[in-house]
């Protein structure tokens, strides 16, 4: 193991790992631990739900078939089913070739497997709805 501290790869942030006494000859004041470890998280946000800028068009569209309330029902009650729906826009995509976005697919993948956003988009829809 060298002595200089070196990162250690991560998806979400990074991660330095320090031997003890920091590497460094010499007397730590600290008592001993086997690793000095220093981690920094970051949140990117707005990277995170880009998804999220179809849900108006998508509403606009499940309003226009007379499905809106319909869809916000199944979204809110299909539970893990929704997983096995994301699967089949996966499957689906390459059905409507250069027709439809791969970026609007890969949300409305997203939108299915992540219950919790199935469930804000049920409840857009509802909030659409009273508007």
């Amino acid at each position: 193991m060298a002595d200089a501290a070196r990162p250690a790869p991560t998806g979400a942030g990074t991660a330095r790992i320090t031997p003890v006494g920091g590497g460094k000859q010499g007397h730590n004041p600290e008592p001993p631990c086997l690793f000095d470890i220093q981690l920094d998280i970051l949140c990117y946000t707005h990277t995170m739900q880009p998804e999220r800028e179809y849900w108006p068009e998508w509403a606009q569209l499940l309003q226009r078939w007379g499905m809106k309330e319909l869809a916000a029902l199944l979204l809110e009650s299909a539970g893990p089913l929704t997983f096995f729906l994301a699967q089949l826009v996966y499957i689906g995509q390459p059905l409507f070739g250069e027709r439809a976005s791969a970026r609007r697919f890969s949300a409305l993948a997203n939108l299915f497997e992540n219950q919790e956003e199935s469930r804000s988009f049920a409840a857009f829809l509802r909030e659409e709805k009273r508007s």
